[in-house]
């Protein structure tokens, strides 16, 4: 069975995955590695879940990580509060998703699903316009990730980190 941090680190395989718990950040993993090879902190055994580091700045972090050219999300009650990509990374996805064909969900599309019978509508944004609340999404997002590229009809699977999300698309506005 895959820990939750499997899952994040699935969701989100260009990034390094802290996870803030308390007043600590704590990383796993590959991530575990990388930190313990720029700062020097102290990899450890967590449980269930491998290799891990831990610390209190989340600044010396995360400028660390971006100043050697990893990308980086910061994972805290249940959501993203804060992500970072290398521009070259960001440059080349951005160009690919707005260079989509208008039959299919791409950057800028007012797309409605059906989720459990229910239709929810989503717009699909860069991930500095998100509003999550409000239904617009970032492409990077799971749910994003897997409509981008399908057309009308076709029924996609978003992998989330709570679970595999299952929407089939009713309607498309390029």
């Amino acid at each position: 069975m895959k820990s939750f941090y499997d899952e994040l680190n699935e969701t989100y395989p260009e990034h390094i995955v802290i996870v803030k718990i308390g007043n600590r950040y704590v990383v796993h993993g590959r991530g575990a590695d990388v930190i313990n090879r720029i700062l020097g902190y102290e990899v450890y055994q967590d449980g269930n879940f491998g290799r891990a580091v831990s610390g209190a700045d989340e600044k010396e972090i995360t400028r660390a990580l971006a100043e050697n050219g990893y990308g980086y999300v910061i994972w805290d009650k249940g959501e993203i509060a804060k992500r970072f990509l290398p521009s070259r990374i960001v440059d080349e996805t951005l160009e690919y998703v707005r260079n989509l064909p208008p039959n299919v969900v791409r950057l800028e599309s007012d797309v409605i699903v059906e989720i459990d019978g229910t239709p929810v509508p989503f717009k699909i944004v860069k991930p500095n316009e998100i509003k999550s609340f409000e239904g617009i999404i970032s492409y990077e997002s799971p749910i994003g990730k897997a409509l981008i590229g399908h057309p009308v009809g076709a029924t996609v699977i978003a992998k989330t980190p709570t679970g595999d999300l299952q929407m089939k698309i009713l309607s498309l506005k390029n």
